[in-house]
């Protein structure tokens, strides 16, 4: 798991990476406008399986990525990217990697592989 950057203010990027804990919406937004994809999920009880499909979708090569849990959404997946979003009840694996295809660096500040 990645850990947060210690002391980055609210709306600054986050490191991309898989967290176990929410991060703040002006912080995932900001990763969206560098062109990121958020892979984000909401299991009140626990879903390793569902948490274990979509960090897959993760290569090993994390830069533009962040999974981590979104808490409060009706859906149990969300895929999000700059100003679009994907819901999802279940990982439609299909669904995700068109998503990513269509939406991943399509963002007013693409900085590509950067690891911030």
């Amino acid at each position: 798991m990645t850990a947060p950057v210690a002391g980055a203010p609210l709306g600054a990027p986050a490191r991309w990476g898989v967290y176990g804990e929410a991060l703040p919406d002006e912080v995932l937004v900001h990763n969206l406008e560098h062109g990121g994809i958020g892979l984000h999920y909401n299991c009140p009880v626990g879903c390793p399986d569902t948490v274990d499909a979509l960090e897959g979708f993760v290569s090993s090569n994390s830069s533009q990525f962040i999974v981590s849990p979104y808490h409060g959404m009706k859906p149990k997946v969300a895929v999000t990217a700059w100003r679009r979003v994907l819901y999802l009840d279940v990982v439609d694996a299909d669904a995700i990697l068109q998503f990513i295809r269509q939406y991943k660096r399509q963002a007013p500040e693409d900085v590509p592989g950067n690891m911030f």
